[in-house]
């Protein structure tokens, strides 16, 4: 989907930034995101900005960032899934040659106060590619047909909610809030059926656009600390972040804002079915492929 747009940026006439157009391209499908609307509500990362191409008089700037060494190549929201291969190798030739962000010895002014520690970043955005070019495998064979991912499907998510339904639902442990532990976690101190405040756990699993969280109901009981241990060690911080979730899901009136509790470790997966039943369809699918293969070079050696 492309959509031609004015952005503030270069100068005009006068010195000042002026008015250049641009096409923005989103790396959505034409079937399931069929609008600029649509594609402008699901093109976008935990802050809320906009993740697309964009195109000025022929060039995709994007990969002209990368090959002029001005970024490496973004892939902590999954691969691109049109340009990958060109993206990749606009890298790796930076890379070959040393240029902008590569280059060991160069000083950039725009870096003086601010430089992106990409030896650590690099295999944090890795971990996370890898999560999600496994979902869109498993989209593909169908083994996700029933997951909810609330950055595409929030209005699904708060009906489920709305209906205290049981579901599974792809979440995000990016941390997106310093001031909380792990940028994720807050403690919430209220008061239950007991003579004293008890303190919950509310975990901030959604985007800014559309919010989400889990909710442990004590944070001291051993299941709750298991819980957070493994959110901890496993997928917050510079981890892959993401996780399948499966439980009932409630509406917090306070903010109308969709949640679930937490009671268990088994609640968190990375996979969208049972481990055994997820290896059972992919050596199905690799078993169909071999046979297919085999069939097709048969038919070829007959010809």
């Amino acid at each position: 989907l492309n959509v031609r747009v004015l952005c503030k940026c270069g100068a005009a006439n006068d010195g000042r930034c002026g008015d250049v157009p641009v096409d923005i391209e989103f790396d959505v499908s034409m079937k399931n995101e069929g609008s600029i609307e649509r594609a402008r509500e699901v093109s976008v990362d935990a802050y809320g900005r906009l993740l697309a191409y964009v195109w000025k008089d022929g060039t995709n700037i994007n990969v002209d960032a990368l090959m002029s060494g001005n970024s490496a190549y973004f892939t902590k929201h999954g691969r691109s899934r049109l340009y990958h291969g060109e993206m990749a190798l606009a890298e790796k030739l930076a890379c070959e040659e040393m240029r902008g962000i590569w280059c060991p010895t160069q000083d950039f002014a725009w870096f003086s106060e601010y430089k992106r520690n990409y030896g650590q970043l690099l295999p944090w955005w890795h971990q996370r590619e890898m999560f999600i070019e496994d979902f869109r495998h498993w989209q593909h064979l169908g083994l996700a047909d029933d997951v909810i991912n609330p950055q595409h499907d929030y209005k699904k998510l708060m009906a489920a909610a709305a209906a205290r339904e049981t579901a599974t639902i792809l979440v995000d442990f990016q941390p997106t809030n310093f001031s909380l532990y792990d940028g994720i976690m807050s403690f919430v101190r209220y008061k239950m059926n007991t003579p004293q405040p008890v303190t919950g756990v509310c975990i901030f699993a959604g985007t800014k656009k559309q919010p989400f969280n889990l909710w442990i109901d004590t944070d001291d009981s051993a299941e709750s600390e298991r819980i957070q241990s493994l959110i901890h060690h496993r997928y917050s911080g510079l981890s892959q972040n993401y996780a399948l979730v499966t439980g009932k899901l409630f509406i917090y009136h306070a903010k109308q804002r969709p949640q679930m509790t937490l009671e268990s470790c088994d609640q968190i997966s990375d996979f969208p079915c049972k481990p055994e039943d997820m290896s059972a369809a992919l050596r199905s699918h690799a078993r169909t492929r071999a046979c297919a293969k085999s069939q097709s070079t048969t038919a070829f050696a007959a010809a």
